[in-house]
């Protein structure tokens, strides 16, 4: 199964979220590899500074251009997370495609949300859910933006918290 985590912005989590997906996929004996599509390769940096400090990540980190991206295929129960940049049109493209689900990890500010409209544009042909991230739920905000969302489209609102 191949699962990518897009947003057309950054700093929304989608390094971090796939990385501790990976971390439960593992903990729970699935295969897993992480893929870094993101040129700035925050994915492959954060497997290097585990690697150089003794405690290596328990699953594989592999850089990944758009066309490695296209060519993506998981092995029997192996579950694929693809770390996708912002706004490189082709690489989110390439993501999205070879996905079975899509994955937008969101902020709740108000830059983050605006962006969530043109990301949902490009993933409309895969299954798609959102995910909200960096949200304190002590902030009136952060309690209202399931809702606003699951008004403005059919979602379902989860929170987890």
């Amino acid at each position: 199964m191949i699962w990518s985590l897009v947003h057309t912005k950054g700093g929304v989590g989608k390094t971090t979220t796939a990385m501790f997906l990976a971390s439960a996929a593992v903990r729970r004996g699935l295969p897993v590899r992480v893929i870094d599509a993101d040129p700035q390769a925050s994915a492959s940096s954060w497997a290097d500074r585990a690697a150089h400090r003794g405690t290596p990540l328990p699953f594989e980190v592999i850089p990944g251009t758009g066309s490695v991206v296209r060519a993506l295929s998981s092995g029997p129960g192996e579950l694929l997370l693809v770390d996708s940049p912002p706004g490189v049109a082709a690489a989110i493209d390439a993501a999205v495609d070879a996905a079975d689900l899509v994955i937008i990890p969101t902020g709740t500010r108000a830059a983050d949300i605006d962006r969530i409209w043109p990301t949902l544009d490009i993933t409309a042909h895969r299954p798609t859910t959102i995910l909200l991230t960096m949200l304190d739920m002590r902030k009136a905000e952060a309690v209202a933006m399931p809702h606003a969302l699951a008004s403005n489209h059919r979602w379902a609102v989860v929170v987890i918290g």
